[in-house]
């Protein structure tokens, strides 16, 4: 890699240890990725706020400390870039009642106060996109959240590949990313065409729309055909389901997309190197494999994956307004801090706690590992394909409106 001379002399310790081992992650990284050198980068979105807490379950005091010591030593540097934080271990107005530990809490609110005193912003949020963090068509991003990542290079036009905690920490401490991927115009080029056939009238069909194509695009980039305009809401889901059944870091839709105004520039100039079309029966085969509940037995709807926003807040007090939840029913709603704050100044928050739902913030269920071995609904394919993965819950999978119908009536309404 080509570095400059600052970069160089950070790498050989000019700046301290820390950004010294910071600039050698990054050499190495770039190194393996073939990438020529570092740029700058713009705007950051990084996970290890909530990894830590995340992954000290059960570890000793030892390891916590060295964890926080090698990844969130922030006393030495301020983020050169705008940087937001994903999900947070634990809803933080929540945690004892979410059963965290004492100490597993001190560690979270330490990681929290290194990441103030760095500049870090506290977005708490998967979907940052919601709380007004949008760059623009071609700034370069170093953002960790997978569905926020296909998001942001494929609605907003931005330019981000996938982080994990360390890449983004260390570009929002030197604020410079290896150039390489879909930083790169020539790696942004379409290459599986899906023709949409079908009648797309929600979110959840933009979220099915993106499963079947995540699964066939693996790695690659697909293109839509005949997709309608994308809602931010749309957005979420089919960026969230695309970043879950494949390993997708951006999409394109013809006549809707930033960089796909027409067939040509989508492919720029190019050919696909498969077509595949998602009609009614693709649909409903992809909502048949996402609903593991036969029974219509529900004990737990979650709204909210990717965060809700304020729109669907809306909705769901709109739908709750002089009813009430079922008892043998939780009903919750993650959303960002922010929105959450929103949502009570308008109201929505007291007409969906006086129904019996929950608003909660911070975190999302996941991440906290809450409702574990439940019976779920949700209006989201990454939530109901990772709630039977990593929670082994059995789910009902619909849109917002049956799930809230759902909570009240006490069984899933198909």
């Amino acid at each position: 890699m080509i570095l400059t001379d600052e970069q160089n002399n950070i790498l050989h310790g000019s700046q301290g240890p820390l950004l010294q081992k910071y600039m050698q992650w990054m050499v190495r990284w770039g190194t393996a990725m073939n990438a020529e050198r570092l740029v700058p980068v713009h705007n950051v979105h990084v996970s290890g706020v909530s990894a830590p807490g995340h992954m000290v379950i059960g570890m000793p005091d030892g390891v916590m400390k060295g964890m926080k010591e090698q990844i969130w030593d922030t006393t030495s540097f301020k983020v050169k870039a705008p940087t937001y934080t994903h999900v947070a271990r634990i809803t933080l107005d929540y945690a004892d009642e979410r059963g965290l530990e004492p100490d597993q809490q001190q560690f979270q609110h330490e990681i929290i106060e290194r990441a103030r005193k760095a500049g870090i912003v506290l977005t708490w949020s998967c979907a940052p996109y919601l709380v007004g963090v949008l760059p623009g068509k071609g700034q370069i991003c170093a953002w960790t959240e997978s569905s926020a990542v296909i998001y942001a290079n494929s609605i907003l036009g931005a330019r981000t590949t996938r982080n994990g905690q360390e890449s983004a920490t260390a570009a929002a401490a030197l604020g410079v990313v290896p150039e390489f991927g879909v930083l790169l115009d020539k790696n942004r080029v379409g290459e599986i065409l899906i023709s949409v056939e079908t009648d797309i009238n929600n979110s959840l069909d933009f979220g099915l729309a993106g499963y079947f194509a995540g699964e066939l695009a693996g790695l690659k980039i697909p293109v839509f055909e005949g997709l309608p305009s994308i809602p931010v809401e749309a957005g979420k889901q089919i960026s969230a389901a695309l970043a879950t059944s494949g390993g997708v870091t951006m999409f394109h839709a013809i006549g809707v997309t930033p960089e796909a105004s027409s067939f040509d520039q989508a492919f720029q100039g190019g050919t696909p190197k498969g077509k595949y079309v998602f009609d009614g029966q693709a649909k409903k085969e992809v909502l048949n494999k996402l609903n593991t509940i036969k029974d219509g037995m529900i004990d737990h709807v979650m709204i909210g994956c990717p965060h809700a926003s304020l729109d669907e807040i809306r909705t769901v007090a709109d739908l709750l307004d002089g009813r009430k939840v079922d008892n043998n029913i939780r009903l919750e709603v993650w959303t960002p801090r922010a929105i959450r704050r929103t949502a009570e100044d308008l109201g929505y928050l007291q007409v969906i706690e006086e129904a019996g739902g929950k608003v909660l913030s911070d975190s999302c269920p996941a991440i906290s590992r809450v409702s574990q071995g439940k019976a779920m609904a949700t209006h989201s394919c990454k939530q109901a394909h990772y709630s039977q993965q990593l929670l082994g819950n059995k789910v009902a999978l619909g849109t917002i409106e049956q799930c809230v119908n759902s909570a009240i009536e006490g069984r899933w309404l198909s």
